[in-house]
């Protein structure tokens, strides 16, 4: 069954003030930023009929590094399942989080994040991911491009009813 809503918040103004234009999600106001996603997952589980155990964040490049960071630190989140696309870090595991299904996506020419989204695998195969289990893994030749060629495959994945 692939019948899904897709959200795609754009974040806030203001994370690289030398680009005004820009959203995303920042640091210094990570705590809104996580507390607003986590009450529109909560708000769209109230008022339309998504099953909470499929509740997938996904994120691109600053929204994958902030993915990884609820998926690693928030035992109470309301995600279920991540997709972490051209960005991702391990900043810290809390010993109480799940491991829940993980879909993680590179590219071989991005030079400036591939070693963190590396870093970030090799850390989570080290505390309870398993490839082919709880986590696959994408890699296409291209740089820092959102991987929308690997929408099937995170989909079939993503929307497993059992990981």
């Amino acid at each position: 069954d692939r019948r899904f809503i897709a959200v795609f918040p754009r974040g806030w103004p203001g994370a690289f003030p030398e680009i005004p234009t820009v959203r995303a999600w920042y640091p210094e106001a990570f705590h809104p930023n996580r507390e607003f996603l986590a009450s529109l997952a909560r708000h769209l589980g109230t008022t339309l009929p998504v099953d909470p155990a499929r509740t997938v964040l996904a994120g691109f490049s600053n929204g994958g590094y902030f993915g990884s960071i609820e998926a690693l630190t928030r035992p109470d989140s309301p995600f279920t399942r991540f997709w972490l696309d051209g960005g991702a870090y391990p900043y810290a595991l809390h010993p109480q989080v799940k491991r829940r299904p993980i879909f993680l996506s590179m590219g071989a020419s991005d030079e400036y994040n591939l070693p963190h989204v590396e870093t970030f695998r090799a850390f989570i195969l080290q505390n309870g991911w398993r490839e082919g289990g709880n986590l696959r893994t994408h890699r296409h030749r291209w740089a820092h491009v959102f991987a929308a060629f690997a929408l099937d495959e995170a989909l079939d994945f993503l929307l497993k009813v059992d990981h």
